[in-house]
């Protein structure tokens, strides 16, 4: 869905006096809220919002596309973990506009965002998990989570993990410890129904049509699910509260993974407040280079 259209392409002069005086406004906006917050507003947030307000004006249409963006990729010097991810992400659909609009342009995009490393394996079920009761690094209920935020106005999963490569850990349903990863934001324009993706990969490709043409639409074939589901009850390890980084998720909640090999989970959040049902995450889906995941189960 997207909620602004472009207009008619102005003149090259509209363009450029359009730039021109949107860099001032934004300069000034920014200014005055550095003025007023002070020590509040950090480096990372002003650099966000002007990410985010740049977005905004090019989400205008018109001469106001050919914008400049203040948005570019930042490196994170500081090694992440679980609670960072879950921000990263949520940060990266707030500053692209959360698939509400296209930026501007008449193909599909990709946008750098973050290159990070992980101060230690993040497996994804745990990761899915954790954005399931979550929001922000405070346990709140489902409909407040970062997962629900993340998987609102999607016409599918809104996290794309790239599997495209056999030998990435992600295949086995982890980021490696020490392993440098991207963050992109893919710009699906229109017609294409995919809808916009937050891409989490080691490959620092960022042309479009790489990923258009591996495939990154999400749909799980049901079967995937129906075998992760069918298996779970036979010589899986099942944890209650007992996988790290999912023990403190909600201090005295339950919340037990079935781990089917290493390429497939269940999540039972039954016994997580605010979180119910089944969750699956899997890398044996065949029409998807994405780790799929979602809700599904009995």
């Amino acid at each position: 869905m997207r909620l602004f259209k472009r207009g008619e392409e102005g003149s090259p002069w509209g363009a450029i006096f359009a730039s021109v005086l949107g860099l001032v406004f934004l300069a000034m906006f920014i200014g005055i809220i550095i003025a007023l917050q002070g020590d509040l507003l950090t480096k990372e947030t002003a650099v966000q919002t002007g990410c985010w307000l740049t977005n905004t004006v090019k989400c205008s249409g018109g001469v106001f596309s050919a914008m400049p963006s203040l948005c570019s990729l930042e490196t994170l010097e500081d090694s992440v973990d679980t609670a960072k991810l879950a921000d990263l992400t949520r940060d990266t659909w707030w500053m692209y506009k959360e698939n509400t609009c296209d930026m501007g342009s008449s193909a599909d995009e990709i946008y750098p965002v973050y290159s990070f490393t992980p101060k230690e394996d993040i497996t994804l079920p745990n990761f899915i998990a954790y954005t399931l009761t979550h929001n922000r690094g405070q346990s709140v209920s489902g409909e407040k989570s970062d997962y629900a935020y993340l998987e609102t106005n999607t016409e599918g999963q809104s996290i794309c993990f790239d599997k495209s490569s056999e030998d990435s850990a992600i295949s086995n349903l982890k980021l490696e410890g020490g392993q440098l990863y991207y963050i992109l934001y893919y710009d699906d324009q229109i017609p294409s129904e995919e809808g916009d993706k937050i891409l989490i990969t080691e490959n620092p490709n960022f042309d479009a049509g790489y990923w258009k043409e591996i495939g990154i639409a999400t749909a799980v074939a049901a079967g995937a699910v129906v075998v992760a589901v069918a298996t779970a009850g036979t010589g899986v390890a099942v944890y209650t509260g007992g996988v790290s980084g999912v023990s403190a998720i909600i201090a005295g909640s339950e919340l037990a993974i079935g781990l089917i090999g290493t390429k497939a989970a269940i999540i039972t959040a039954a016994g997580v407040a605010g979180a119910s049902g089944t969750y699956y995450v899997t890398s044996e889906n065949d029409n998807s280079d994405c780790v799929a995941y979602g809700p599904g189960g009995p």
